[in-house]
């Protein structure tokens, strides 16, 4: 697929693969560590990589924002138009494909931009996703995750750190009456400090498993979860500086 995209390096990108790569001066197609696609690249494959592509990125700070939109109130939302997966933790300069994800030496922010400054991405779960989206060792900072698929069987973070992500939507992560999905929450942490959101929205689904994750949160005029349509399991989380109307 060759594309054009505002600040993006000409390259012919092929999407029907499962697996890309990505650093913040790669210039590439994504095939490999050697061969990683940019930032600009990478945002704009991620709404249209097929169902079950993993994308694997490097350390470093990612902004997150619709090339293809020229107006700030659509170039935040990223839609995810697959269940597809994040894995962030690697090395800067990974070269080899056995490059382990480590978060505790490798960040990975995934983050609003310079560009469209003003306005916080979310990542936008779109009806064609199916199984699931997963976010795995990676921070979101100033960004948050929507889930609008009836037919996403899953919502998965494991590793990841949401830093004050609800700016721009309802919480850090919100499920909508339309989702059924099981949501996975493993060995995260939610800092935030807005008094009108939550941590997790979640208006219909399964099952909201929160297990090994860490919870700061000021939210005065607020609650830390809302939970209305699933069950709810909560396990070995610690909760730090909490100012809520309720959790």
């Amino acid at each position: 697929l060759s594309k054009t995209c505002p600040g993006a390096v000409e390259v012919d990108l092929d999407l029907t693969g499962i697996d890309f790569y990505v650093k913040e001066d790669g210039t590439g197609k994504g095939t490999s560590w050697k061969d990683a696609m940019s930032p600009d690249d990478f945002r704009y494959a991620i709404p249209r990589v097929k169902e079950g592509a993993t994308f694997h990125i490097a350390a470093g700070e990612y902004s997150i924002y619709n090339p293809m939109e020229s107006s700030s109130d659509e170039a935040k939302y990223m839609y995810v138009n697959a269940g597809i997966k994040f894995i962030g933790g690697y090395p800067a300069d990974a070269e080899d494909q056995t490059a382990v994800s480590d978060p505790t030496e490798n960040v990975t922010y995934l983050q609003s931009g310079s560009r469209y400054h003003s306005q916080y991405p979310i990542f936008v779960i779109t009806e064609s996703a199916k199984k699931s989206v997963e976010f795995q060792n990676v921070v979101l900072y100033k960004a948050t995750v929507r889930n609008t698929s009836a037919d996403l069987e899953s919502l998965i973070f494991d590793g990841c750190k949401f830093y004050y992500s609800t700016s721009s939507d309802y919480a850090s992560v919100y499920c909508t009456e339309k989702s059924n999905a099981v949501v996975s929450v493993k060995n995260s942490l939610f800092f935030g400090d807005n008094s009108d959101y939550n941590a997790i929205k979640v208006l219909n689904g399964k099952t909201v498993e929160i297990e090994n994750t860490d919870f700061c949160w000021y939210a005065p005029k607020g609650a830390l979860f809302d939970i209305e349509g699933a069950d709810f399991v909560l396990k070995n989380s610690v909760f730090t500086d909490i100012s809520c109307q309720s959790l």
